[in-house]
Order: C-alpha cells, then structure tokens, then sequence
C-alpha cells in the first residue's frame, strides 16, 4: 500500500472514531435536554399562577427547540460519517 492510500486510511479511520465521540456527545446533550424539557413541563403543570406556568411552558419550548436542533446535527453526522469518500480517492488528491 503505498503512503499516500494509508494517510487516506488513516484519516478515515480517525474520522469515524471522532464521529462516533460526537454522535455519543449529541445524545448525551439530547437526554439532557429531554430532561429539562421534562423538568419544566412538570413544573408548569404544578404552576398556580398563570405567568409563572406561561414562563415554564417557553422554556420547555426552548429546551424542546434546542433537543430538536441537536437531532438535525446528529442525522446530518450521520450522514456524512456514512459517505466513504476516502475509499474513493476523496476531494483531495496528492500528498
């Protein structure tokens, strides 16, 4: 195997490692996130006055907003850690 084919090696295999760190950081914040989502509909549930029930519900929306954003960049990781690139020569020819 010549040098320039095992950097591609490599740097795939290092890639899919980092990737699967990140996708185990993603759903480490999503659970976290359904949590406080969770938390703050409790809390809104339990609320007796209609302002401080009102405040809970927007920020369990956030929490809600935030999970789902954090589910787009972990489909979209996925994605890309799935495309063999490097198997094919890559964007990036020489080196």
């Amino acid at each position: 195997m010549n040098s320039s084919r095992a950097r591609k090696k490599a740097v795939h295999s290092s890639s899919a490692i980092s990737s699967t760190s990140d996708i185990d950081a993603l759903d480490l914040a999503m659970g976290m996130k359904r949590e406080a989502y969770d938390i703050f509909i409790s809390l809104a549930r339990d609320a007796k006055n209609q302002n401080t029930k009102a405040v809970f519900e927007k920020i369990a929306n956030w929490e809600n907003l935030d999970y789902e954003l954090l589910e787009q960049v972990k489909s979209s990781l996925e994605d890309f850690s799935s495309q063999s690139i490097w198997e094919e020569g890559g964007p990036i020819e020489g080196g």
